[in-house]
Formats: structure tokens, sequence, C-alpha cells
């Protein structure tokens, strides 16, 4: 039998089912996740701690719904949205529309300039690309 992991091959070494039958080393491989994955547990709950939520059902499906259009899971617009509020920051959910959107207004702000457009529309255009970039840059 081929053993990958060489602290699965100790484990089976020093239970002394090296050389017994499958069924033995199967139940040996079977106690050795069970206690790695008990010390693995234990060290993260040192890392971090989890949280659970309880949803209604029509809330979760609104949740998860939501999620999706704006490209993330139930679970990390969750976490994104608490540490944005702990951090006194709001959420930008289509960041890359908006980067988009103020890429148009410098391009047309661009072209009313190149025009002589209305002295008043470039204020405008300016104020609001002004406005955008802040925002982006704040959030």
């Amino acid at each position: 039998m081929k053993i990958k992991s060489k602290a699965l091959y100790e484990y089976l070494l020093k239970a002394g089912v090296l050389n017994s039958s499958p069924e033995e080393i199967t139940i040996a491989k079977k106690e050795y996740r069970k206690s790695y994955r008990n010390v693995w547990m234990k060290n993260k709950s040192k890392l971090s701690r989890e949280l659970r939520i309880v949803y209604t059902l029509r809330e979760y499906r609104d949740l998860k719904v939501y999620a999706k259009s704006i490209g993330t899971s139930p679970t990390a617009l969750c976490k994104t949205l608490t540490t944005s509020v702990m951090q006194n920051k709001n959420v930008i959910p289509n960041k890359e529309q908006l980067n988009e959107l103020l890429q148009g207004i410098s391009m047309t702000l661009n072209i009313a300039f190149k025009m002589k457009a209305n002295l008043q529309l470039i204020e405008e255009l300016q104020e609001v690309e002004t406005k955008l970039l802040n925002y982006l840059k704040n959030n």
C-alpha cells in the first residue's frame, strides 16, 4: 500500500498496522484523519471565530439573489458588509461599473473641452466627475 503523507505513514507505523490487513489500515487511517481534524479545528479556532446567522427562507433567498447580482456569495457579502460597517466604510457592490462610468464621464469631458462646449455643461461634468472620484477613493 502506497502512503503519500509522511505523517500518516508515521502514525500507521506507531500504531503497528502497517503490515496488517487492508481493513485494519483503513480503520487506522480514519482514526488518524479524525485526530488530525480535531487538532486542525483547535488550531483554527485560536485564529478565528465562526458566527452563525439564521435567516428565514425568504430572507435567505433574497440575500442569495442579491449576492449573485453583484457577483459574490451570500457569506462573502455578509462578511464584507459587517466589516465595512465596523470600519465606517460604504460597500460599493459594482465598483467596476462605477469605474467605467467615471471613465465615460472623463472622456465626455475631454470631448466637451475640445469642442469648446457650453461652460456650464463642462462645469457640471467636472463636478460629477469629482464627486464620483472622491466617492470611489473614500470607499
